[in-house]
């Protein structure tokens, strides 16, 4: 199996999702995952306060970084 797509599973990433590029620092104990989407997809979308739903296209995007923080006894 890919690397790429044990993770997908791992992480339960689903189209229009996919895992981009995956890197290791062995230096630093760092794994990157970088998670992109398909272009053209749409998104489902629900605000509980307006009553607005519906698929709706990406239109921009915006580079976030998540950390996980590994606590050591």
């Amino acid at each position: 199996m890919e690397i790429k797509t044990l993770f997908e599973k791992a992480l339960a990433i689903e189209y229009p999702w996919f895992i981009k590029e995956i890197g290791f620092d062995e230096g630093r104990k760092q794994l990157d995952i970088f998670i992109d989407f398909r272009r053209g997809a749409s998104f489902v979308y629900e605000d509980e306060g307006s009553g607005r739903k519906g698929e709706f296209k990406a239109y921009d995007t915006v580079n976030k970084t998540w950390r996980h923080l590994l606590l050591r006894t």
